[in-house]
């Protein structure tokens, strides 16, 4: 249910869902795609975030986007940690929404609440729970492990994490390479190249979805954006064809081969209509820097969070 200032957040367990969408949805926009984010409610008034990465080398982009969209609480956030997870221990940090975040209405009620957040590597993870595993037999049987053996094992899982990490950047690279390569999608055989929507159809398509477009005009108002309508002179269907933005519209539908009707109003049904997926989108679109601070044409905004739900 939505509120007059954003979609409503009763309890932590929505909030905790949400910074789980936020820190899925940022960290993609960095090429990073963890092994796991989840959170834990350990005690009522508490929350953990714990992500857990494929490999060490991710760390550093996350870290970055920690600092850009959170603040760490005084005292309580480790500056210090090394950013290589040498030891194999996980990053601890207390945090709270930053300052542009907090005075979003669709974060209100928790723009000042503390939760902590833990970040590992898969490959770290499994070596503290193996080794928990390997002391508590200890403990129980009486055996004990020289200190030389630990540190041999020790260093062992050091090396194995970093060569873990430059396989997974390989895979990386491997794959970017792969796509560099392929050609560029003009095949005149498919839909959207053969054919599709013409200009004054897709935009009198645009201009009949009154629901969708008043609630995104609403959110862009709440966001601080500021968004160019077309002409009340004219009918809204060529205001929009005029827009120096309306063939970035177009691209958008060509892309997704959104090309009938039909298909584009299943789209704006399930994208581009309820007030949480736009919430969402506009939160996407802003991670990835997508919303420009100038002035933007309604069609242009719409394209930007067409193309938000088309890379998600």
């Amino acid at each position: 249910m939505r509120r007059e200032s954003g979609f409503e957040k009763t309890d932590s367990e929505g909030f905790a869902l949400s910074l789980e969408r936020l820190f899925g949805i940022g960290l993609a926009g960095r090429g990073v795609v963890p092994y796991l984010i989840r959170h834990r409610l350990p005690v009522p008034g508490t929350l953990h975030i714990e992500i857990v990465l494929f490999a060490a080398s991710d760390l550093p982009r996350v870290e970055d986007f920690i600092r850009e969209e959170f603040d760490g609480l005084p005292g309580r956030f480790e500056p210090e940690r090394p950013s290589a997870l040498s030891d194999l221990s996980p990053i601890e940090a207390t945090l709270r929404l930053g300052p542009t975040r907090r005075n979003l209405p669709e974060w209100k009620g928790f723009d000042d609440t503390p939760f902590l957040v833990t970040i590992n590597t898969l490959f770290g993870e499994a070596f503290r729970a193996a080794l928990a595993r390997l002391s508590g037999t200890e403990r129980a049987e009486g055996l004990g492990k020289s200190s030389q053996e630990l540190k041999e094992l020790y260093a062992l899982a050091q090396r194995l994490d970093g060569s873990f990490s430059r396989l997974f950047a390989s895979f990386g690279e491997t794959r970017n390479g792969f796509s560099a390569a392929e050609p560029a999608s003009s095949d005149e055989s498919s839909p959207a190249a053969a054919g599709g929507l013409s200009p004054e159809e897709a935009a009198r398509f645009l201009a009949s979805r009154e629901t969708a477009l008043k609630r995104i005009l609403m959110i862009a108002r709440e966001n601080g954006l500021s968004v160019e309508e077309p002409p009340p002179s004219l009918p809204r269907e060529e205001g929009f064809l005029g827009e120096e933005d309306f063939p970035a519209f177009l691209e958008e539908l060509r892309i997704l081969g959104l090309d009938t009707e039909e298909k584009l109003g299943a789209f704006f049904l399930e994208k581009l209509t309820g007030w949480e997926d736009l919430y969402a989108g506009f939160e996407s679109a802003r991670l990835r820097g997508w919303l420009e601070k100038r002035p933007i044409p309604l069609a242009g905004l719409v394209s930007v969070l067409i193309r938000v739900n088309g890379n998600a």
